[in-house]
C-alpha cells in the first residue's frame, strides 16, 4: 500500500526502510534503483555500463560525486590521513593499504564480470581482459543484488561516502527520521581458489569508525586460541563425506560425518589435519541425533545424543582460526565449497571452553545460555529470522547471523520446529557480521570504507583471489 507520494521529488513510499543500494544504483532509497548501474571511483559518478578496472596508486584523492544525489564522493583508503567526505573529515583509524582496488561498486554480483588493468602510463584507460567468474550468492533461493535482497558488492582498497542531511530531505517528506543503519557485513571468494583474505570493512560517521571489523566475519568473539566445544542437532541418511560444522581453512575445528575409511560415524577435528577423532555410533539412521565436540587443550572428545563417544588425549592444538564460520560445508584449501552436507540442522552452538558433560546434558534439555567452564559465543536456534537471515542469538560480542547460499532453506520439522535444510548439493549457511548502528539529527557523512594491505599482491598474482566484500540489506531505518 502507498503511503505518501510527492510528486515533485518522485518519492513513492510504502512504509518501507530506506535502501542504501537503491541510492548507489541511481535512485532515491525508496524505489529498485537500476542493478546493472555502479558507482565509478576514479570519477564519483553513475556508470549505465559495467566496467571493472584495477588501478595502481589511487589514493590521496577524495573525488565529489557528480551524479549521485545521495553520495557526497569516492576515495581510495590509505593511512591515516585519508579524507572521507567533502567537508575534510579524516579517517585517522585507516590501516595503510598498496591502493590497488577495482571499480566500480556494483549492486549485484554479476554471472560473468571482466576484470581490467589500469595502465598509469598511458594517455588514457588501457583496458587488458584478465579473466572473468560467476558469483552464486543468494538467501532463500533469492539471489543477493535482488529488490528484495538488496547488496552493495565492495571490492578492497574503496571508500564510499553517503551525505545524511541530502538523504534527510527526502526521508523528511515522508513524515518519518533516520534512526539507525542496519545490514550484513561479510567476505566471500569468488572463484574455486580458497585463500586467507586480510581484508577489514569499517562504517564510519564523520570520519569515526562506528564498526571495523578485520579479516573476516567471525571476528575476535571466535578466536578461541586452545579450548572449545561445538554442537548440533542433525539428522541425515547420506553416505557422502559430510561436513555439519567449521570455522577453519586447514587449522581451526570442523566436525563431519562419513570421513573416508570411517562411514556412517562423526569425525573431529582440531588444529591440523593430524588431530582428528573417529566416532564410533553410527549416526545417518534418519533419526536426530545431539552431537557434539569438545577440546580443553589437550583432550578432544565426541558426544553422541549425550554419551561419550570418542576421546583423544595429548593433542595441544591451537583452534584459533580468521577464516568464517561456516555450516553445512568445508573450505580448506585447494577445496572449495567441498563435503557439502545433506539433511536437517538445528541447533548449531559454540562455546569458547570446552563444557562438561553435565553442562552438554543441560544444553540438550534447553538450556542454551553460559555455563560454569565456557561463554556461548555462537548461537543458531533457526527460530529467528529477520530480513531472511538466522540470526545470531547468543547475545556475545558481535552477532554474527548466518546467510543462507544456493537454495538452502528454513523448514518446518514435527518434532524440532524450524530447521536448516541442504540438499547436499551446494546450498550452505556462513556467518556475517550483523551492523547496528544509532543515527544521530546531526550525523552528516555515512562512509563505507573496505582495505587491504595485500590486496594488490594477492590480485597480481595471475588474478587468482578475486575476493570481496557484500554488504548486504544495508537500510537506513526510519521511526
Amino acid at each position: 500500500m502507498v503511503r505518501r507520494i510527492d510528486s515533485e521529488s518522485n518519492i513513492i513510499w510504502r512504509g518501507q526502510d530506506l535502501n542504501l543500494a537503491d541510492i548507489v544504483g541511481g535512485s532515491n532509497g525508496f524505489t529498485t534503483g537500476n542493478r546493472d548501474y555502479a558507482t565509478d571511483l576514479l570519477l564519483g559518478k553513475l556508470l549505465t555500463k559495467y566496467l571493472s578496472t584495477v588501478q595502481q596508486d589511487g589514493a590521496g584523492v577524495y573525488t565529489k560525486a557528480t551524479s549521485l544525489d545521495y553520495v557526497d564522493g569516492v576515495f581510495i583508503p590509505d593511512g591515516p590521513e585519508t579524507i572521507v567526505s567533502s567537508q575534510g573529515h579524516i579517517f585517522s583509524a585507516c590501516p595503510d593499504t598498496d591502493s590497488v582496488f577495482l571499480t566500480p561498486l556494483p549492486l549485484r554480483p554479476h554471472r560473468q564480470r571482466e576484470y581490467y588493468r589500469w595502465d598509469p602510463d598511458a594517455d588514457s584507460m588501457f583496458l587488458t581482459p584478465l579473466k572473468s567468474n560467476g558469483y552464486p550468492l543468494s538467501i532463500e533461493s533469492q539471489k543477493y543484488g535482488t529488490n528484495k535482497y538488496p547488496a552493495i558488492i565492495m571490492h578492497p582498497n574503496i571508500g564510499l561516502t553517503f551525505d545524511l542531511e541530502k538523504i534527510r530531505r527526502t526521508v523528511r517528506l515522508t513524515g518519518h527520521k533516520i534512526t539507525r543503519l542496519t545490514g550484513l557485513f561479510s567476505l566471500l571468494e569468488t572463484n574455486d581458489t580458497v585463500v586467507d583474505v586480510t581484508a577489514g570493512f569499517h562504517v564510519l560517521v564523520d570520519g569515526v569508525a562506528k564498526f571495523s571489523q578485520e579479516a573476516n566475519t567471525a571476528g575476535n568473539k571466535l578466536d578461541m586460541q586452545n579450548s572449545m566445544t561445538m554442537m548440533a542437532w542433525i539428522k541425515t541418511t547420506t553416505s557422502a563425506r559430510s561436513t555439519i560444522a567449521t570455522h577453519t581453512n586447514g587449522s581451526g575445528y570442523f566436525f563431519e560425518v562419513n570421513t573416508t575409511g570411517f562411514p556412517n560415524v562423526l569425525t573431529a577435528h582440531v588444529g591440523s589435519p593430524s588431530n582428528e577423532i573417529h566416532g564410533t555410533a553410527v549416526i545417518n539412521d534418519g533419526v536426530w541425533h545431539h552431537v557434539a565436540m569438545t577440546y580443553d587443550g589437550a583432550t578432544l572428545l565426541i558426544y553422541v545424543d549425550g554419551i561419550l563417544d570418542s576421546s583423544v588425549d595429548g593433542v595441544g592444538a591451537d583452534v584459533s582460526q580468521t577464516y568464517p564460520f561456516m555450516v553445512g560445508v568445508l573450505r580448506i584449501p585447494p577445496h572449495y565449497d567441498a563435503r557439502p552436507f545433506a539433511g536437517l540442522i538445528d541447533d548449531v552452538h559454540v562455546y569458547n571452553g570446552a563444557l562438561t558433560p553435565a553442562e552438554l546434558h543441560g544444553v540438550m534439555q534447553g538450556q542454551v545460555s553460559d555455563m560454569a567452564s565456557a561463554h556461548i559465543v555462537l548461537s543458531y536456534d533457526f527460530e529467528s529470522l529477520p530480513r531472511g537471515v538466522v540470526a545470531d542469538t547468543s547475545g556475545y560480542g558481535t552477532p554474527l547471523d548466518l546467510i543462507l547460499h544456493n537454495g538452502a532453506s528454513i523448514v518446518s520439522d514435527a518434532e524440532r520446529g524450524n530447521v536448516l535444510s541442504l540438499d547436499g548439493s551446494d546450498d550452505y549457511a556462513s556467518a556475517a557480521a550483523k551492523i547496528d548502528i544509532e543515527l544521530k539529527e546531526d550525523d552528516r557523512f555515512l562512509t563505507l570504507v573496505v582495505t587491504d594491505s595485500e590486496y594488490g599482491n594477492s590480485q597480481s598474482n595471475a588474478g587468482q583471489t578475486g575476493n570481496f566484500c557484500f554488504f548486504a540489506l544495508p537500510y537506513l531505518e526510519l521511526d
